[in-house]
């Protein structure tokens, strides 16, 4: 289980869903942030890769952790829309890092971009659209 280092916290809320799959622990970079979850085997499938659904949950997180850094707003982020696209496995016991990015921004949407690896290994690639929570400045 990896440690409270290199700038990473714990995500918490241990009493929902996020907490269930977890840990997960992010660290913000400027107008972004970054996520990181070492695979368990409760993390995994029959065949010990680990589950599409976690991985998928892992990139909603990062993607929408990252809407809301861009804007200095922690609270919780709508998903509106989430496209993934599966390009390899990762195994039991391995580092998960998720990044995301910006594309544009709106008054009422923000459009991101992303990716899970492990090392240099591409798991996954993602886009989504988030709202924007009410009564926040965004730039336009």
């Amino acid at each position: 289980m990896p440690q409270e280092s290199d700038g990473f916290v714990s995500f918490g809320q241990e009493d929902t869903f996020i907490g269930l799959v977890g840990p997960i622990y992010y660290r913000t970079l400027g107008n972004r942030t970054e996520t990181r979850l070492v695979l368990e085997r409760r993390h995994v499938n029959p065949t010990g890769s680990a589950h599409g659904g976690l991985l998928m949950t892992l990139m909603d997180i990062t993607l929408g952790s990252t809407a809301g850094a861009s804007i200095g707003h922690y609270g919780v982020y709508t998903t509106v829309q989430l496209s993934c696209n599966f390009m390899a496995g990762a195994m039991l016991g391995e580092e998960l890092r998720g990044t995301a990015e910006v594309q544009r921004m709106t008054k009422t949407l923000a459009f991101v971009t992303g990716r899970l690896a492990v090392g240099d290994r591409i798991l996954m690639t993602a886009q989504a659209v988030f709202r924007n929570p009410p009564n926040v400045t965004t730039k336009t």
